[in-house]
């Protein structure tokens, strides 16, 4: 005997399948009499088990281990371009696109466009109703309506064949004749010949007044019919007959043929399936409702679809599972569902758009999965095979069961939320919150550590206990503490770490280790704490760090150390750090959190999604290499049910591989080991070609003629899955020398003036995995000469030109010999009078020199007087060392005109609000830095004096000083101030702004909002000053918001090819596209166009740009 041991990784589909196979094996090599058949029989499992785990490699859809709520729901809308509400049916024909009948017209859809068909736009259609849709053989589309009759469709043409007064409700095409059979709603059964274009009736008496819906043929030569009255009819041979059924008549609507050959009935009453001559009643729940479709997936789940819902039959438990919307509600008056080429199930409906199920790369478990709230912040391994998540209350998923259960505590939280759980080599869990921490023991007893108890602060982050056994509590406020017990008293002590061991941070975000044991704090507002021996050595933005913002950190075995930062990836190694961030096209600059996988893939957690790439090309690129990243970016295409990963939490690999990220819905689960991949090649057309104002469609050649200028082609690439991530390249060979990187779902190429000649318009695409369709579409694009690019043409003109050329040489060169005779007389003449003037000129030189010593002189006593002032004004602006201090994150674009400058900026700390005045004075040069010092010493006078600190009321303020200064009363001295003010709040999170004609701008979310200025400068208008007010406007800062604020410098500037004017607009497009760089980044593309726009042009103003990010985690 012999004993055999495996470990089979089998998903329970498939031991569901193989069970009785394997148990009856098992036996039969237990016992010696089947010693010999055993041996074979071990050979032939092995190779089965070998073949086994590679088709596990493949993804089937739909998993029954899955829960209808993990699937996700695409929506396509009127939002979204669905021309109609009310959708009938939906078939794929084998060219890959999605038709749908509707009561609007018949739509057609590539992903990404409808194109509707209607009687307005399509002659054949008299009315819009489109009731069915099937397609033959040779790809011609038939279309059943009601008032249109029969309609084909086929290489871009529709064609009428008749049945106008007829209610189509079923066709089918005879696979190898000439004959449609068409299925009407109380006329019966008819037969369509495309060659003699007729149609017959078919049993007229028998069928007459009858309802045919939907007809089958199975074998060859035999067709089932569904009818309203009499049941299920079969026509063979010239005989109808009817079949038995356990309902008498039953009213039938559906016939489907499922891959093993067997017949299935939807009826009025319940679902019917075909056995031994007769059809018997299947699923009882079912038996009072409406049957119109169903199907099997390739899981081998059935679905089914009723008048009121839709059901999936799970092959597994063999329940019947209802399927809703996203927001619970039922699919309700369905009439089909589609199984299209990449596997997605589609259901056209009259209420909720066109909609489609499909499986994602992850697995989601939200509210409708069992968690109590949507939003997570924790998660921790649990009894190795599960996970604890942390919301406001305590819950666990199993991810083998694919369940959530709950995990009570009799601690009462008081529904603080959970920032971080955690399970210690004890078996404790120890729950992280901001009322204390709890622990509770394997025995369920649990004890809740406060103030009281030692901590020296209720406000906890999280806990983790390092390789030497220490534990660890990092906290809000109070920086990092090490959890003892006596061992003598057995007493809990809570010692905070602080200065006299070198670490001062107060609010700790994370905490790993490294390979030698050091531990490794991640702070909110110091840097990177790394133990050294025992003390810690502080690594801040002064030691090369991005930030000092820190959120994960995560050591790889070489003994790396990763920083997830707001400024991007850090890559710390012999205290060097390396940053990864826009320059290297990072998609994201703000990472959470970061999880290796056993591949050598870091997994990224951040505000926009998911993001994976290979840890050996970021130490390639950190080491000098020229690379490019290869960046994958998941998001809801992917599965995700938000992109929005929760900020500031740890992520999780779990002893199985598994990943596990926090969202704000629920917890995300990726098997890094298993990503479904989309394999369909997309297949790419050209839609449609404009020539100027003409339209092609899906013309295989274009003539372009000399008149014609712009040429414009649509192509497109029959991928659903992901339809915003299609990438396609084109080509017009003969013009383009490279490959055309399309952006932003573009599908669209544009030419203009092309030269003549003959090219060939190429264009390939991928799907939303990368896969890609080398082969493509391509038309051919003649482009025909003008008349003066003809040969004969050029050949003519060559002649004249040349013949003219000869003529004027020879005409010239006389002339030029006369002219040459006239000039040396004249030059003999003109040398005598010249001699005579140069002594004259000599003399008068000597005086102007010696005048121009005296005006150098002069001019450098004022150059040295100006460059002194500048000294002057210069220091009375903030330091940068100051400017650093209140605003980390900002810079000053600050460029005079001249040697002193009219435009200054003033900002100060005043009760915890950091105050920014941004200000242009009247004038440039001189006499704007005479002004610049009044309006500096003013707004010291206002606001540190007098102790003013609300915008408008400084404005106010400073408009009654400087004209009470200046004497603008009594004088006619109109010099002034345009200028803003704006305060950021700490404590409220608020920005306050008053402008006198200089505005704000700030960008949130992507999205940039000017707050316009009171259109009345500081002093210097004739208006009463008294009745002259400012009004304030407020900005709540509740995510990360840059501010931005100037003088008139920069956008007034002239240059460009045209010399105009900068403007304001484009100031502003400028300003949004790079808000989202590092603020020195910023200052330097801002100063490189503004100089590039310059150019040989003199600069018209002073420049002043002072832009500020302010994030709400700092």
């Amino acid at each position: 005997m012999f004993k055999i041991a495996f470990f089979l990784d089998y998903s329970p589909l498939k031991q569901l399948q193989d069970r009785h196979f394997f148990m009856n094996l098992v036996y039969k090599l237990s016992t010696l009499r089947y010693v010999g058949a055993g041996l074979f029989l071990f050979s032939f499992l092995c190779i089965s088990l070998i073949a086994t785990a590679q088709k596990q490699n493949k993804h089937v859809p739909f998993d029954p281990n899955k829960q209808l709520s993990q699937f996700l729901i695409d929506v396509w809308d009127s939002e979204k371009g669905l021309p109609s509400g009310t959708l009938l049916q939906l078939i794929q024909t084998k060219d890959g696109y999605l038709w749908i009948g509707s009561y609007d017209g018949l739509l057609r859809f590539d992903g990404n466009t409808f194109d509707i068909y209607t009687k307005n736009n399509t002659k054949v259609f008299k009315t819009n109703n489109v009731t069915h849709l099937t397609e033959s053989k040779d790809s011609t589309l038939w279309i059943g309506t009601q008032g249109s009759g029969l309609v084909s469709y086929k290489n871009g043409i529709f064609k009428s064949h008749g049945l106008e007064k007829e209610y189509i409700e079923a066709i089918h095409i005879l696979d190898n004749s000439d004959s449609v059979y068409v299925g009407t709603r109380s006329a019966g059964l008819f037969v369509y010949n495309t060659k003699t274009k007729r149609f017959s009736s078919i049993f007229s008496k028998a069928l007459a007044s009858e309802s045919i819906y939907d007809i089958l043929e199975y074998p060859r030569g035999k067709f089932w019919l569904a009818t309203r009255n009499q049941g299920v009819l079969t026509l063979e041979n010239n005989q109808l007959l009817k079949v038995n059924s356990e309902i008498e008549n039953p009213r039938t609507l559906k016939l489907y043929l499922d891959s093993k050959k067997r017949i299935w009935v939807g009826t009025y009453d319940g679902v019917l399936k075909y056995e031994n001559d007769k059809f018997i009643r299947q699923f009882p729940k079912l038996n009072e409702q409406r049957i119109h479709d169903m199907k099997f997936d390739p899981a081998g789940n059935f679905w089914i679809v009723t008048r009121n819902n839709i059901y999936r039959h799970n092959v597994l438990t063999e329940a019947l599972e209802l399927l809703t919307t996203e927001t619970g509600e039922a699919f309700d008056d369905v009439r089909s569902i589609w199984l299209d080429q990449e596997e997605d199930l589609w259901i056209p409906t009259a209420r909720h758009g066109l909609c489609r199920l499909r499986d994602g790369k992850f697995i989601n478990y939200t509210v409708r999965e069992g968690l109590a709230y949507p939003s997570v912040n924790s998660v921790g391994a649990y009894n190795k095979t599960d996970v604890l998540v942390g919301t406001s209350n305590g819950t666990g998923i199993n991810a083998k069961q694919n369940k959530v259960f709950d995990f009570p505590l009799k601690t009462n939280l008081g529904g603080q939320e959970i920032f971080n759980i955690r399970q210690d080599t004890a078996g404790t869990v120890w729950i992280v919150t901001y009322e204390g921490l709890l622990k509770k023991e394997s025995n369920g007893n649990e004890k809740l550590f406060t103030t009281k108890d030692g901590l020296p602060t209720n406000v906890l982050r999280l806990t983790y206990q390092d390789s030497k056994g220490r534990f660890w509590i990092g906290t809000r406020g109070e920086g990092l503490v090490e959890y003892k017990k006596d061992t003598k008293t057995n007493k809990d002590i809570f010692e905070k770490i602080g200065l006299e061991r070198g670490f001062t941070p107060n609010f700790v975000m994370a905490i790993a280790e490294d390979n030698n044991g050091n531990l490794l704090v991640g702070t909110n507002n110091g840097g990177l704490a790394i133990e050294n021996g025992n003390k810690f050595d502080l690594f801040t933005t002064e030691n090369g760090l991005p930030t000092n913002l820190i959120f994960n950190i995560h050591c790889d075995k070489q003994n790396v150390v990763w920083l997830a930062t707001n400024a991007g990836l850090v890559r710390w190694k012999d205290k060097k750090a390396y940053i990864f961030d826009a320059s290297n096209s990072l998609p994201n600059e703000s990472f959470f959190d970061i999880v290796e996988d056993d591949k050598g893939y870091f997994w990224f957690s951040s505000n926009r999604g998911v993001l994976r790439v290979q840890k050996n090309e970021l130490n390639s690129l950190a080491n000098g290499e020229a690379i490019t990243l290869n960046w994958t970016q998941y998001d809801k295409n992917d599965g995700m049910r938000t992109e929005q990963c929760k900020g500031a939490t740890q992520s999780l690999i779990s002893p199985q591989g598994i990943i596990w990220i926090p969202t704000n819905d629920g917890v995300l689960h990726i098997n890094p080991n298993f990503l479904p991949i989309n394999s369909r090649r997309p297949p790419v057309y050209v839609q449609k070609v404009f020539l100027d104002e003409d339209a092609f469609l899906e013309p295989l050649k274009v003539t372009v003629e000399p008149k014609q200028q712009r040429v414009i082609i649509d192509f497109t690439a029959l991928s659903f899955r992901a339809p915003e991530k299609v990438k396609f390249k084109y080509r017009l060979e003969g013009f383009d020398k490279d490959w055309v990187i399309t952006k932003n779902n573009k599908r669209e190429a544009v030419y203009t003036n092309l030269p003549n000649g003959t090219y060939t318009f190429k264009v390939i695409a991928a799907n939303n995995d990368g896969i890609w369709n080398n082969e493509g579409a391509s038309i051919k694009v003649v482009v025909k000469p003008h008349i003066y690019e003809t040969p004969w043409f050029i050949a003519i003109s060559i002649l004249l030109i040349g013949g003219g050329i000869w003529g004027v040489i020879a005409i010239r060169t006389k002339r030029i010999k006369m002219k040459a005779e006239e000039l040396e007389a004249t030059v003999k003449l003109r040398t005598a009078e010249l001699r005579s003037t140069n002594e004259e000129l000599i003399t008068q030189q000597q005086v102007v020199d010696e005048r121009n010593k005296i005006i150098e002189k002069q001019n450098g006593n004022i150059i040295s007087s100006i460059n002194y002032a500048k000294r002057i004004q210069m220091a009375m602006l903030p330091t940068p060392e100051q400017v650093e201090e209140l605003m980390p994150e900002s810079f000053i674009l600050f460029l005079p005109r001249d040697i002193v400058s009219g435009d200054f900026y003033w900002i100060e700390e005043q009760s915890e609000k950091i105050i920014v005045a941004t200000v242009d004075c009247t004038g440039h040069g001189v006499p704007g830095a005479f002004m610049s010092l009044i309006g500096n010493d003013m707004l010291n006078k206002v606001i540190i004096d007098y102790s003013i600190t609300q915008s408008n009321l400084i404005l106010d303020v400073l408009n009654e000083e400087v004209g009470t200064i200046l004497k603008q009363r009594e004088t006619e001295n109109r010099d002034g101030m345009d200028m803003n003010i704006w305060i950021w709040n700490k404590k409220t999170n608020t920005v306050e702004f008053a402008g006198a004609k200089n505005p704000l701008i700030y960008i949130q979310n992507e999205e940039l909002h000017e707050i316009k200025a009171d259109k009345f400068s500081i002093g210097g208008n004739l208006t009463d000053k008294k009745a002259t007010k400012y009004n304030k406007h407020t900005i709540k800062i509740d995510s990360s918001t840059v501010l931005y604020t100037f003088s008139d410098g920069y956008q007034d500037q002239f240059g460009g090819e045209k010399n105009k004017k900068f403007m304001k607009g484009k100031l502003k497009e400028l300003l949004l596209e790079i808000h989202k760089l590092p603020m020195e980044e910023q200052n330097q593309i801002l100063r490189h166009e503004f100089e590039e726009w310059k150019k040989d042009y003199p600069q018209i103003d002073d420049v002043l740009i002072i832009g500020v990010r302010i994030d709400v985690n700092n």
